[in-house]
């Protein structure tokens, strides 16, 4: 009988290819996926520590006596000293920088006034002088703010803070600047605070070694879940081909009766008995093969034929098994296939959002260069000619103007793809997160404040009046951020019912907020915008329903809010509308939220 032949040199089975597929794919997602969430940690992070130093800041500029502060950077230091300790104005002084260092412990504040010179600062009060009197400053020591520092000096005008770690002879820091005004609004002098930047660097270390610890475990779990599963898909395969490698051989005593007889019948057990039922037949014939062998010749030659018949049959019905092993196979990648396909759709959003979160900074930095330029060009009108004929050649003028708008146009364009992937994530599992206590008036505020661009007046329409009738509301347990996002879908469609309508009608949105039998609390969004026509208004809350065109509307606003409201929080959603005079949206949920919290 025909051999089957031996595996190739370099076989790799299916377990291998499944682990290595595995890895090549966590690698890739955990690369993207670290990066996201080590980014985002470090800016929140910092994001706190900002708030520390402002706070910090704002604290100490109210807690300074204007009047005082003016009158001690007058003090002139006795001949042979550094420092007035015997005027009780700087001691007073120095004791007000030491309780801003007891209240905030990171904070090293310290006072200045402006020189003479161009960029020139004078010290008037350092906490360090209590602490390291021999490396801190003097009293009206003088400091030139360089162009590399100007953040110093800028702080004698407006507020001004430093995240990126920076080096002076007194260490490295990040730093927050703002201005002493009077109560006229006269700027007489400055105030720093400075944090060590030791504590920056401890923060990302510790945010880097606990995302490194979590992806690691991580990996190790879903590496042993990976293998376990490979073992149950390869090993019934992997029995079957060598069972079928013996019977070829022509050792028909091998059995499949530890697949045939699994607890849950599957499409492996089922082959292994068709498999059996075949290789008994087969045996069968060759017995009856055997027998016949040994009558009269005459019969030989039949039995030799039907013996070559049944062998036909027999190859035929081995390569059918073998197909249908391969394509068993192929359905496997295929759904393994398909699970990474809808996984790497679903990581798009992290690349969105990281373009989405640095575009902010990518404005901020454009911005503050479009100001260095104009107050270049105020001071410097009549620069080099070979300067004018650059701003000519590049045409500086258009760019300054251009450059927002196309910041502009890349943040709506991320901002699309964001909402889109949001819609619908949320509209197939809502946000898992638990109940809390917020202030609903601040979130509408917030939403209000994300759709400011489409409130402001334009060529083609007048602005868009926002009336607030904010009620005494209490703290209200909800999930936030979905309630937000009802928020954010109601006011989009009522800004696009008023662009709609007539462009010499008053436009105007109404917020209305008011407790109900003090357990209910209702937010009513009203618009004069063009209305609802009876005939779809019984379809507002579909899934996939709109009356947008394409491109614009998702139709999965509506139904996400009225499941968010209904569903999640066990509200009410209705709405009124009037066919040209326009609709009214009314949300109602309870203020507690012990039902809920129970399931």
């Amino acid at each position: 009988m025909q051999q089957f032949t031996a595996r190739p040199i370099h076989f790799i089975s299916l377990r291998i290819k499944l682990l290595l597929g595995f890895t090549v794919v966590y690698s890739v997602i955990s690369v993207a996926t670290y990066g996201w969430f080590y980014r985002y940690s470090t800016d929140k992070a910092m994001q706190r520590i900002q708030q520390d130093l402002v706070e910090t800041l704002m604290g100490a500029v109210k807690g300074i006596d204007v009047e005082e502060f003016q009158t001690l950077a007058q003090v002139k230091v006795p001949e042979g000293q550094i420092l007035p300790l015997g005027n009780p104005l700087y001691q007073k002084h120095q004791e007000w920088l030491n309780l801003v260092h007891q209240i905030e412990p990171r904070a090293n504040p310290y006072t200045f006034v402006v020189g003479s010179k161009p960029y020139e600062v004078l010290f008037i009060g350092d906490y360090l002088r209590i602490t390291h009197p021999d490396s801190s400053t003097s009293f009206r020591e003088s400091y030139i703010a360089v162009p590399a520092k100007t953040r110093l000096y800028q702080g004698l005008t407006r507020l001004t803070i430093t995240l990126t770690p920076y080096r002076d002879k007194w260490g490295y820091w990040v730093s927050a600047y703002g201005p002493i005004k009077t109560v006229q609004g006269k700027v007489v002098g400055g105030i720093g605070v400075d944090f060590r930047a030791d504590h920056v660097i401890e923060v990302e270390r510790g945010i880097q070694r606990n995302l490194t610890i979590a992806f690691t475990i991580t990996y190790l779990s879903l590496f042993i879940l990976v293998y376990l599963i490979s073992d149950i898909l390869t090993n019934p395969i992997a029995k079957l081909a060598k069972v079928t490698e013996q019977i070829g051989a022509g050792k028909y005593h091998q059995t499949l009766s530890d697949l045939r007889g699994r607890k849950i019948p599957d499409e492996i057990s089922t082959l292994a008995a068709m498999f059996e039922q075949m290789v008994d037949k087969v045996r069968q014939r060759e017995e009856m093969l055997q027998e016949y062998s040994q009558s009269l010749e005459e019969k030989v030659e039949q039995r030799t034929e039907e013996l070559q018949s049944k062998n036909s049959q027999l190859k035929q019905t081995l390569l059918h098994l073998q197909q249908t092993q391969t394509q068993l196979v192929h359905s496997e990648k295929m759904s393994s296939l398909g699970q990474l396909v809808a996984g790497i759709a679903h990581e798009i959003n992290n690349p969105a959002n990281f373009i989405h979160g640095n575009l902010t900074h990518l404005q901020n930095y454009v911005q503050d260069l479009l100001l260095l330029i104009q107050l270049y060009q105020q001071y410097y009108p009549d620069s080099v000619p070979e300067i004018q004929a650059e701003a000519q050649r590049v045409d500086l003028e258009f760019m300054q103007a251009d450059l927002p708008k196309m910041l502009s146009s890349i943040r709506s364009g991320t901002e699309r793809i964001r909402q889109i992937v949001l819609s619908l994530r949320n509209f197939s599992r809502m946000d898992e997160a638990e109940f809390k206590s917020v202030n609903i008036h601040e979130g509408i505020d917030s939403t209000l404040l994300i759709l400011h661009h489409r409130l402001v007046g334009r060529a083609e329409r007048p602005e868009i009046k926002v009336v607030k009738d904010y009620g005494d509301l209490p703290l209200v347990e909800c999930y936030p951020g979905q309630l937000n996002q009802v928020f954010m879908n109601i006011l989009t469609n009522a800004i696009d019912a008023v662009e709609e309508s007539t462009p010499t009608n008053h436009k105007q949105i109404t917020i209305r907020t008011s407790v109900i039998d003090r357990q209910w609390v209702q937010i009513a969004i009203a618009d004069n915008g063009v209305g609802i026509p009876p005939e779809i208004q019984p379809y507002i809350f579909n899934p996939f329903f709109t009356t947008k065109p394409i491109g614009k509307g998702t139709g999965m606003g509506m139904s996400i809010s009225y499941q968010i409201v209904t569903k999640k929080h066990g509200g009410k959603l209705e709405f009124f509308s009037t066919l040209g005079k326009g609709s009214e949206f009314l949300i109602q949920i309870p203020i507690r939220q012990e039902v809920s919290k129970d399931k």
